[in-house]
């Protein structure tokens, strides 16, 4: 007698555990880990080398961006890769021996993606922050130095760096599941959207994530985006920032779906 499919949730866990698994013990591992130590040791060297005060302006000026650029690029070559390498290995036929959808496959893999990226990247926001602040006089989070000092301050940080591990975890493992060389469209991605037109003023920093991204870390943290808002140039507000995020998220889940459920993982040969 023929199995029935696996519930969602056990597929889904299924997925995501051998995701994990491959995303934690992959060659590109060590490189990207040394990335989350770069806020935090950034931070060190100017406390031991720079004059009083600077370590602030980096906490306010540079942080956000700095994090939000090093989990970018962790889900850019852990998810972008994640299921083309699976193809390639031919280990996704072995899961699809298993009574499970090749969406669910698809899903599993970016909960898999997720479960290693966003636990790992909360922890390099909050040693930066940490860094920058810890053995000030008063502690963490007094009001020495013109810096974000506030517990709220590190929960904002901590808020948007899961957001973007969530969008671009998303965004780039569909890279994966439609581009063959997913890595180099996610890194041109990076470079004109994020990069190019997310230092523009006016309507192009619209297409930008980083933006709305940037958008959500005021008024805590200093960015292209209070920097426009003081030139009074175009700028976006919080509430369009979530609005436009979440909206681009769900498309993204949807595409996905979508794209999924009509490949042939199977099927793939790998490139000779």
């Amino acid at each position: 007698m023929s199995r029935g499919p696996l519930p969602l949730f056990k597929s889904l866990v299924l997925v995501a555990s051998f995701a994990a698994h491959e995303v934690s013990w992959s060659r590109k591992t060590v490189f990207l880990g040394l990335l989350l130590l770069v806020p935090a040791g950034i931070a060190t060297i100017i406390r031991s080398e720079a004059p009083p005060g600077e370590v602030g302006e980096f906490l306010e000026f540079g942080m956000t961006s700095l994090v939000i650029g090093i989990v970018q690029l962790m889900c850019l070559f852990h998810g972008a890769g994640l299921i083309r390498d699976a193809m390639e290995e031919r280990t996704l036929a072995f899961l699809l021996t298993r009574p499970i959808g090749r969406s669910r496959v698809a899903f599993g893999m970016y909960l898999g993606l997720l479960m290693y990226v966003l636990p790992i990247g909360l922890i390099s926001a909050t040693a930066g922050f940490a860094a920058c602040r810890a053995g000030l006089p008063g502690g963490m989070f007094s009001d020495v130095a013109m810096s974000p000092a506030s517990a709220e301050a590190l929960m904002r940080l901590l808020q948007v760096t899961g957001a973007a591990v969530v969008f671009y975890g998303a965004l780039y493992t569909l890279f994966g599941l439609v581009f063959k060389a997913s890595t180099i469209v996610g890194l041109l991605f990076l470079m004109i959207f994020d990069g190019l037109l997310g230092s523009l003023p006016g309507p192009p920093r619209m297409l930008s994530p980083m933006g709305y991204f940037e958008t959500l870390a005021s008024p805590y943290y200093q960015s292209r985006a209070t920097m426009y808002s003081e030139m009074e140039a175009h700028t976006i507000e919080s509430s369009t920032a979530v609005i436009v995020l979440v909206a681009a998220l769900l498309v993204i889940m949807l595409v996905t779906r979508r794209i999924a459920r009509g490949k042939d993982f199977v099927a793939f040969q790998k490139a000779q």
